[in-house]
């Protein structure tokens, strides 16, 4: 429910889609387009989404050149299914003022400049009304055909309207045999991205990423339904818009394990240990290539990136499978693998989405859920008063780890791994500030503390009116 309310609080401001290709005639040869779309929720008839915006977050991504003026003037619309239903409920009842696209001011000059030109021009002719954008083009042509019985119009350019004057008898015949209503092009328009996902979600095609639970709760409630309140519902969900979803973050633990590789933070890092470790290999690896016109990647960098990260999610899949077919078949490994082995190698871990700190170590989304096996929680106490930050700082030098404040003097530590936790265990264990030990819910939580220090109470106020009562009793 925590995860619910914050996917349905915040909004996608960028997407990235790499599609893979492999290339006919050059063994183990992938060609790779990829495309960046920035979005932005709709604002049109009843619809206007909030959302909340974080300050570290917005920060991170301005680090990286993020630009935050095409997200707000040139970002894509995009809609669910229960938003498209009742935007279309609207725009056919005509209740879709309330958001205007338009200001007054705009609107009024339009139509000023319509009924002024419409009084003396003749019946076939037309005038052309400029300067809008997105969605302005399909609000006026509502307006001025329901506004006025004896105009037409049709859209000229993203920026402009066309304005004809007709009969009243020429006005339905051209209602009658238009092949696409107006509102229909509006909500086509409204939905945006959405029209693209469904598209990804009818060529059944594998679906890549890396640590993506997340990503798929936003998928799931900005371009399809709002999430349900039932786990298994959104896991039914998926399974059905993307038959086949392949976690990297999974694949390169399998990986790891096989080699035996330093361990990887970031995608940007496994995609470079597997490109090295590929370099010693005698025999053919996967040759990932660029489109012609996708060559932005070619010779930069581009990290958090939604593109960018998408293409190193694709390439490290099948560098990290190629090695895994190493391990198992060197021997009969065809000279030019087709992707279905490259499936086959990882055959065990499809539909497998790592979670971060849940009661679950991973997803499954075609059956039951492992048990997770996590690190205890730490709990340290300090001899002052100190701040979340100082303690971050003060453990992240040497372990990746999440601090939370449980009062002015003890903090709960969730490291990454129990080899992280035995080292802090071992380094603290004498620490003149700091006292840190293994984290007890029974001993340590704070409503269970209080719950046995009333009882307590109740229970000694309870047994000295006993004695004090069969004292007077012999009395």
């Amino acid at each position: 429910m925590k995860l619910r309310s914050s996917v349905q609080k915040f909004t996608v401001s960028q997407i990235g889609v790499s599609v893979f290709k492999k290339k006919n005639g050059v063994p183990n040869r992938f060609v790779s387009q990829c495309y960046n779309f920035y979005l932005f929720p709709v604002c049109f008839a009843q619809i206007d989404t909030e959302f909340s915006v974080q300050a570290s977050s917005s920060a991170f991504l301005s680090s990286y050149g993020f630009d935050f003026n095409k997200l707000f003037k040139k970002g894509i619309p995009y809609l669910n299914d229960v938003q498209e239903a009742a935007l279309q409920n609207k725009l056919a009842t005509g209740v879709f003022a309330i958001y205007r696209l338009l200001s007054g001011d705009q609107l009024k000059s339009f139509i000023n400049v319509v009924t002024e030109w419409i009084v003396t021009a003749e019946e076939g002719s037309s005038i052309v009304l400029s300067g809008l954008s997105g969605l302005q083009v399909y609000d006026l042509q509502i307006i001025l055909r329901r506004a006025i019985p004896t105009v037409w119009t049709e859209l000229k350019s993203t920026t402009e309207v066309a304005v004809y004057k007709v009969s009243v008898e020429k006005r339905k015949i051209l209602e009658t045999s238009a092949d696409c209503t107006l509102i229909e092009k509006a909500v086509n328009f409204a939905r945006g991205f959405t029209n693209l996902f469904r598209i990804l979600v009818e060529a059944h095609k594998p679906l890549v990423g890396h640590n993506l639970f997340l990503d798929l709760l936003y998928l799931h409630e900005k371009f399809y339904r709002p999430l349900p309140e039932s786990y298994s519902e959104f896991k039914n969900n998926i399974c059905c818009l993307f038959p086949c979803v392949i976690d990297t973050k999974i694949i390169a633990r399998v990986t790891w394990k096989e080699y035996s590789f330093p361990r990887a933070g970031t995608l940007l890092q496994i995609s470079e240990i597997m490109s090295s470790k590929l370099a010693d290999e005698q025999m053919n690896p996967p040759e990932i290539c660029h489109a012609d016109e996708c060559q932005l990647y070619v010779d930069h960098e581009y990290p958090h990136e939604a593109a960018y990260d998408a293409f190193l999610s694709g390439s490290a899949l099948l560098k990290m499978t190629y090695l895994l077919l190493l391990k198992k078949d060197f021997e009969n490994l065809p000279v030019d693998i087709p992707f279905s082995c490259h499936l086959e190698a990882v055959q065990e871990y499809l539909n497998m989405i790592n979670v971060i700190r849940g009661r679950m170590s991973r997803m499954c989304l075609k059956g039951p859920d492992l048990p997770a096996r996590r690190p205890p929680l730490l709990l340290v106490r300090a001899h002052r008063i100190l701040c979340v930050s100082e303690i971050y700082h003060e453990f992240r030098v040497h372990w990746s780890l999440d601090v939370r404040k449980l009062t002015k003097y003890k903090f709960l530590l969730s490291v990454n791994t129990f080899k992280g936790v035995r080292a802090i265990l071992k380094t603290y264990w004498k620490h003149p500030e700091l006292c840190v030990t293994t984290y007890r819910y029974w001993q340590h939580a704070s409503n269970i503390v209080c719950m046995f220090h009333v009882c307590s109470v109740v229970a000694a106020w309870s047994i000295l009116a006993f004695i004090l009562g069969g004292c007077r009793s012999q009395k």
